[in-house]
């Protein structure tokens, strides 16, 4: 089947009613297509039919859609072998291949079947795919019969296997190579090659654990153990095919976008981002709590008292000192470089030193543009916002 395009009237499903048929220009196999828009089925749509391999003869090269958006099709052959059938729309860019069908000469011990259990898969030398074959004759499986594998990609469990009681042979394939491989499985005196459908490996999915990027500074290395809260930083996948689906497992404490692993850190805690590829790999970014987390506490301007309250009040404290803040600055850049904040200045009060306490002032610095002011701010007037560590 295939992923719809949207607003196309398009094939969505191109299949066979079988695997395979007697090779004596009688027996047909027949296709079904299956036409929709937005998946909606369509009815009165004209489907182009084509051969794009092997040796066999269509019953007709297009049909049109019945009420249920079903165009049918049949295919026969005198030429033992296999054969790709496709179908198209006039809106369709490309065609869509149904499955390999395999005409055989029943007087003779004929491969009607070969399947992969996946399509894709790692190219770690472990992930492996499953090849099944089944081998008849006269109509009926045929065990003890040998199978031939090539391959054009990666390492098979064993070149030749012999049929079990019901007619099948597996085989095993794996790649320490990415690529795309072709499984190809023979009998003895069959001169037909028989391919088993693509198979894909793709490199290992991981995530740089050491590699973050800080969207406010553009700087690479892991992640800084003091968070400023709605904070970004930028995940980085590689491998697997190059699609990637970002999720988090608690959003509440760090939120992911899913398609650009950007993370926005909320809250104190711990939480996992796992990425997934178009193939299926998974792969686990773990947030590690962090030492504390310092947040913008009030919309705007307040005295010192009020802002050492909100602080209190969220079981955090206002920065023990300028160099506190000058830390997170030197992490983080200006805090406006993040959605959050659109302020030009978050001016942040400080902890009272004993001498400031005496001469009813405090320092402060700006989350956006430094300039540290020391021991010279009233605390009397609503000088600076209430910035908390927690």
């Amino acid at each position: 089947s295939n992923g719809q395009v949207v607003d196309q009237v398009g094939v969505t499903d191109f299949t066979a009613d079988k695997t395979s048929a007697k090779a004596d220009g009688i027996e047909a196999i027949t296709y079904t297509a299956i036409v929709k828009k937005n998946g909606v089925i369509q009815a009165n749509v004209p489907v182009s039919f084509d051969i794009v391999s092997g040796d066999a003869t269509l019953s007709a090269r297009s049909a049109t859609t019945n009420s249920s958006g079903k165009a049918t099709v049949t295919l026969k052959s005198n030429k033992p072998g296999q054969v790709v059938v496709s179908a198209k729309t006039a809106e369709m860019t490309s065609a869509l291949n149904a499955n390999a069908v395999i005409f055989v000469d029943q007087t003779k011990a004929s491969i009607t079947e070969i399947k992969a259990d996946k399509t894709t898969a790692v190219a770690n030398g472990k992930d492996a795919v499953t090849y099944t074959v089944k081998v008849m004759k006269d109509g009926k499986p045929l065990s003890g019969e040998e199978v031939t594998f090539t391959t054009t990609l990666g390492t098979l469990s064993k070149s030749t296997e012999k049929t079990n009681t019901n007619g099948y042979a597996k085989v095993t394939l794996t790649s320490t190579n990415q690529g795309k491989s072709l499984v190809s499985a023979s009998v003895s005196n069959a001169a037909v090659d028989v391919k088993a459908p693509e198979v894909e490996f793709f490199t290992q999915l991981t995530i740089d654990n050491g590699n973050v990027e800080i969207v406010g500074t553009g700087a690479k290395g892991k992640l800084p153990n003091v968070w400023l809260q709605y904070g970004q930083v930028n995940l980085k996948a590689s491998g697997g095919n190059g699609k990637y689906t970002w999720y988090s497992a608690n959003p509440a404490i760090a939120s992911v976008d899913p398609s650009s692993g950007q993370v926005t850190l909320k809250d104190k805690g711990e939480t996992t981002i796992t990425v997934v590829s178009g193939d299926k790999q998974t792969a686990i970014y773990t947030i590690a709590m962090p030492n504390s987390i310092v947040s913008v506490n009030s919309s705007g301007r307040v005295d010192y008292n009020t802002a050492n309250n909100i602080c209190k009040n969220i079981k955090g404290s206002l920065p023990s000192s300028i160099k506190e803040l000058k830390d997170l600055y030197d992490d983080w850049g200006a805090a406006n470089k993040y959605q959050h904040y659109s302020q030009e200045s978050i001016t942040a009060w400080t902890l009272q030193t004993s001498e400031n306490k005496v001469q009813g002032v405090a320092s402060t610095y700006d989350l956006v543009r430094k300039n540290p002011l020391i021991d010279k701010v009233d605390i009397a007037g609503n000088y600076a916002y209430a910035v908390c560590v927690r």
